[in-house]
């Protein structure tokens, strides 16, 4: 990722379905071993224990450092369940 954008800031990184996070802990380590702005984390996972082991590993050093947010709905299909209750035929 640093060899892609360089020193160009990286505003947000999302990751839909992260699990335990292991790609937005990878993404923020090496944001922060080449000293690069760190961008707002956001992961999202409809596995209440994946946001958990998530919320816990990022509020560990060097991690803590980052501005991380993990939020427990499907962010692959978050409004399926709005759909299928709806009145409205589909």
């Amino acid at each position: 990722v640093v060899k892609y954008f360089g020193k160009r800031k990286i505003a947000n990184a999302i990751d839909p379905a992260c699990g335990d996070s292991i790609l937005l802990r990878a993404l923020t380590s090496e944001l922060l071993a080449s000293n690069n702005s760190m961008p707002k984390i956001f992961g999202v996972d409809k596995d209440i224990n994946a946001i958990i082991s998530s919320t816990s590993k990022f509020s560990e050093r060097p991690l803590k450092r980052s501005s991380s947010h993990f939020i427990h709905t499907d962010g692959l299909f978050p409004y399926q369940t709005i759909l299928t209750d709806s009145p409205i035929p589909l």
